[in-house]
């Protein structure tokens, strides 16, 4: 399987996807080490709850926690989507540790 967590599965044509210019990178940064304490990209917002970076969302959705913070704060989604989303990651990365 093939694709983009977030665009190909979960997202329907109303949500928003931000891209960034590498120039703003920076500024974006600070923004995020103010608000969260991290300053990787991305950090995921479901309706102004603070999820965390990718690690910390596919962990979410394997525990159903981002399922429910999404019907909870009313966000369409393909709720019948049963998907790894470690199992997306190139195969080259490091294993990563989930909580």
């Amino acid at each position: 399987m093939q694709g983009h967590f977030f665009q190909d599965w979960l997202l329907q044509p109303t949500d928003y996807n931000w891209r960034l210019l590498a120039s703003e990178g920076g500024k974006l940064r600070a923004v995020l080490a103010a608000r969260t304490g991290a300053r990787t990209i991305p950090q995921v917002f479901i309706g102004g709850t603070h999820v965390g970076g990718a690690t910390e969302m596919f962990d979410a959705w394997r525990s159903g926690k981002a399922r429910e913070l999404l019907a909870h704060r009313g966000v369409a989604f393909d709720a019948g989507v049963e998907l790894d989303p470690y199992s997306l990651l190139p195969k080259w990365l490091q294993p990563r540790k989930s909580a």
